[in-house]
């Protein structure tokens, strides 16, 4: 039930729209203060108003479709149809690939943090629902619509890795994150969760700029292996950012303050899946490399 608070707030917003009697900034300011009221009512918001209307925002039908399509085409079509096939030679385009996902990832973490941090002056701990219309928080808001079409674009990597025969690497965990991602920035353009998700968003992106930095090193060629070294330490960043996320998404549910609890709750439950699914392959490529080197060292006494 709404408060009656916020249904006079939602009147005066629709008598404004209609007699045209405040300007479109006194408006939104209205508005805004509906969505924030709303937000301290109940555990899920009312959509944001300010990307309404947007391309995959609002109804989940489109986005749910396009993770079906992606799921089938990487783990059933894909497969299906390189059987009995040579895997292509595309390294010219994988590398081109990763080079744009690491100007992209430094592109999108700038702006968040410059948006964010600096402009809009956030919490990096405990940071409330920004329901504004703030020239930089409405840039904010753009670009997160915009980082939802980047990791939408990112599928691209799995059909890469299907065109190339690395089933292997076509795993439940890869395809899994890929899927997740794209609902949380759903949830996230559509809900507007772009205050206390900001943080992970900016520690989520700068390991992706990491990975795919190694992903381009690593498509050089032999010659680019031994400023490699620190691959072992990839699994280990991706552990130590589950950790920060759980506990950082978990401070909103033990403090007061208009915070988007849903969005705190569904993260650390993500959280605690990555880390349990990241911790056994951690511990299966330990167990592995162990019995190689024990093989090694027992034909080196042979």
């Amino acid at each position: 039930m709404l408060s009656p608070l916020r249904c006079r707030l939602i009147k005066l917003t629709e008598r404004c729209s209609l007699s045209a009697g405040l300007s479109p900034d006194a408006e939104a300011a209205v508005r805004g203060a509906a969505m924030t009221i709303s937000l301290g009512e109940r555990w899920f918001p009312e959509p944001d108003w300010r990307s309404e209307g947007w391309f995959l925002t609002g109804n989940l039908g489109p986005l749910a479709g396009i993770l079906v399509l992606y799921v089938y085409g990487v783990k059933v079509l894909g497969p299906r149809a390189m059987k009995g096939r040579e895997p292509f030679n595309i390294q010219p385009l994988v590398l081109a690939y990763n080079l744009f996902m690491v100007l992209n990832c430094a592109f999108f973490l700038v702006e968040f943090v410059r948006l964010a941090f600096v402009q809009n002056g956030y919490s990096v701990l405990l940071q409330e629902v920004d329901a504004t219309t703030r020239p930089a928080t409405m840039r904010l808001v753009s670009l997160s619509w915009w980082y939802f079409m980047f990791r939408i674009f990112e599928f691209t990597e799995t059909f890469f890795f299907v065109l190339r025969k690395k089933f292997s690497q076509v795993s439940g965990l890869h395809v899994f994150h890929h899927c997740v991602i794209a609902w949380n920035m759903w949830l996230c353009v559509t809900y507007g969760g772009q205050a206390q998700t900001i943080f992970v968003t900016c520690m989520n992106t700068l390991v992706h700029l990491v990975m795919y930095s190694y992903y381009f090193l690593a498509a050089l060629g032999p010659w680019a292996q031994p400023f490699l070294w620190w691959k072992r330490y990839l699994t280990q960043v991706q552990l130590v950012q589950f950790v920060v996320l759980m506990v950082h998404n978990a401070l909103p549910l033990f403090f007061a303050g208009n915070f988007v609890r849903t969005f705190s709750a569904i993260l650390v439950a993500e959280g605690l899946i990555f880390f349990a699914w990241f911790w056994a392959f951690y511990l299966d490529t330990y167990r592995r490399r162990k019995a190689a080197a024990m093989i090694f060292e027992c034909h080196k006494t042979d």
